[in-house]
């Protein structure tokens, strides 16, 4: 089990809005720092939603998301055989998944993680071609070679973050984005049925605070957010 996160102060921020957004909730800043483990902040979250330990009557959020991703795919491609175990890179086509994810947001309801920014030549093309035309503008002293630099580099990530290939490159599976999508839309869930099985609210808590880890390993009630608290 993993005895500590080691998040730092900004991603401990992201971390409260993301659990804010994703559960329909606001936390004060007291009580997000009163929060040492992770189990503290799902007791946290527990006072602020309906929570129930068990109940047949309550549908499962996991099967719920994936039933609806997959029937919006099939909606798009009609032959797919889609199982909870099915690679995503087999159905999700494409080398950018951003036109899927608005897809798929408009016709589940669902909030769908944002696809990772996937690393290319464009930032290296654009950092050359930007900066040395700057060089042949200003000419060649240090300074002006720095400012060049610097010029050519802000350019070239303006224009990865534009125009750079995104993916869904965390996920294996259909389950695997359904899993992470129940747990982001959990907020519409609990509005719908009045309360939350706490073993979803719990995993839903793991999936939004796990992409901050700094380590690997088991998320669990104990886990803590620094290796000391500051």
């Amino acid at each position: 089990m993993l005895d500590a996160l080691e998040v730092d102060d900004d991603d401990s921020v992201s971390i409260v809005e993301e659990v804010e957004k994703a559960f329909g909730i606001t936390l004060s800043d007291a009580e997000a720092t009163a929060c040492n483990t992770v189990g503290d902040l799902f007791a946290l979250v527990c006072t602020k939603v309906p929570t129930v330990s068990g109940s047949d009557q309550l549908p499962c959020l996991t099967a719920s998301a994936f039933r609806a991703i997959r029937r919006a795919i099939r909606f798009r491609k009609p032959t797919s055989q889609i199982r909870p175990d099915t690679r995503l890179d087999s159905v999700i086509d494409g080398d950018d998944h951003r036109a899927w994810r608005d897809y798929l947001t408009s016709h589940t309801g669902l909030r769908l993680p944002v696809p990772s920014l996937q690393k290319s030549s464009i930032l290296f093309a654009g950092f050359v071609i930007i900066s040395g035309s700057a060089i042949l503008v200003m000419g060649l002293s240090v300074p002006k070679l720095f400012l060049a630099g610097v010029i050519g580099l802000s350019a070239a990530l303006a224009i990865q973050y534009r125009y750079g290939r995104r993916t869904w490159s965390e996920f294996d599976t259909i389950g695997d984005l359904a899993r992470e999508a129940s747990a982001l839309s959990i907020a519409q869930a609990i509005r719908a049925n009045g309360s939350v099985r706490k073993v979803e609210a719990w995993s839903a808590l793991v999936a939004l605070v796990a992409p901050f880890s700094q380590r690997n390993g088991d998320i669990g009630t104990r886990t803590r957010f620094f290796t000391e608290r500051r």
